[in-house]
């Protein structure tokens, strides 16, 4: 039986699958995903890839170019959002408090199988899932291993004291050949004084 926490910390969570497209498959024919999305996913933007480029020396020059990749499909309160690119495909949920995994891999599986039978991918080339959670911690001081089971290790040489930390670290995981990223790094939120 899946596990649904009371007060889940994911922000979002998606599944992106990356492809090879066939070289007549068209903006207009990504866009036309839109007609069989529209009742849940009502609000259509266009997804774009931003390249930007600038120097420095005598004078500064910068340049960028916006190439249209697709559309982004999102629910009217925004809180799911599919993508449909030419390099792939991406559904995300950013609603919390956050459901199952099994709602969003069925969703998520139910939208990939209409926009494939669309897109006809030739070829998956990446396969990913992703969650960002936020877990606010009401103490300015405490011990990070009080509330997670991977730490920073820091050397008994130094201050004790940790105001922060980015830390990244990369698990092989060779039962399916692809690999875990770990990513942690602190933030603080800072609530505005009234005046």
């Amino acid at each position: 039986m899946p596990i649904k926490y009371e007060n889940a910390p994911i922000l979002e969570a998606l599944i992106d699958i990356r492809v090879e497209l066939p070289l007549d498959t068209t903006l207009e024919r990504l866009e036309g995903l839109h007609i069989q999305l529209r009742e849940q996913y009502p609000i259509k933007n266009k997804h774009a890839h931003v390249v930007g480029q600038f120097s420095v020396g005598d004078e500064v020059e910068a340049s960028a170019t916006r190439t249209q990749t697709g559309f982004v499909f999102s629910s009217e309160d925004g809180a799911f959002r599919v993508q449909a690119r030419l390099d792939g495909f991406t559904f995300s949920s950013l609603r919390r408090p956050y459901g199952t995994w099994s709602e969003l891999r069925d969703e998520a599986r139910r939208l990939w199988e209409i926009y494939r039978s669309v897109a006809g991918p030739s070829k998956i080339t990446r396969v990913a899932v992703r969650y960002v959670n936020q877990i606010c911690i009401p103490e300015l001081v405490f011990d990070y291993k009080d509330y997670f089971r991977t730490t920073p290790e820091v050397s008994p040489d130094l201050p004790q004291g940790l105001s922060g930390f980015f830390m990244r670290l990369i698990f092989p995981q060779e039962d399916f050949g692809g690999v875990l990223i770990l990513t942690q790094n602190t933030g603080r939120v800072w609530q505005a004084a009234e005046v």
